[in-house]
């Protein structure tokens, strides 16, 4: 489909249907999350779920193919879905947000996508982190992307 932008929410609607899913069913398997809240997303009403982590582990699907629709569609044979840390998504998620928002910057959907799976990547393997050291994290993150969109110009 060349020239159609696809969102999120019909990313979703086509992995729920690939197993099956009922809305009803997809909500069921996300703690506090009900079917319309599917159904607005399916619609492209909600740009960026809260549970969006919990989203992605449930759908057994990359976070930045959920985002983005780059990448692999499924996570690999054997992975279980289960490795995603939805804690450490939901402070990257935050810290990425508030650098932004100090910054003044906005970004579009899929830059923020790869600034928020950079610095997932990175933080995944400290086993001590806080806001503030996430936060700092992210902001070398978006000197570093604003740096290079510079220097390419």
């Amino acid at each position: 489909m060349t020239g159609i932008k696809i969102h999120l929410g019909q990313r979703v609607r086509e992995m729920r249907e690939k197993k099956g899913w009922s809305q009803n069913d997809l909500a069921a398997r996300l703690p506090g999350v009900r079917q319309q809240s599917i159904d607005q997303l399916e619609r492209g009403h909600v740009k960026r779920p809260r549970f969006l982590p919990e989203l992605a582990d449930a759908l057994g699907a990359p976070l930045q193919w959920l985002l983005t629709g780059e990448g692999i569609r499924t996570a690999p044979r054997g992975r279980k879905a289960d490795m995603l840390d939805a804690g450490l998504m939901r402070d990257v998620l935050a810290a990425v947000d508030q650098v932004l928002a100090q910054r003044g910057r906005k970004v579009n959907a899929r830059d923020k996508a790869k600034l928020v799976c950079a610095l997932y990547e990175l933080m995944q393997g400290e086993d001590a982190r806080n806001a503030q050291m996430l936060e700092q994290v992210a902001s070398n993150i978006i000197s570093y992307d604003k740096f290079l969109r510079r220097t390419r110009s």
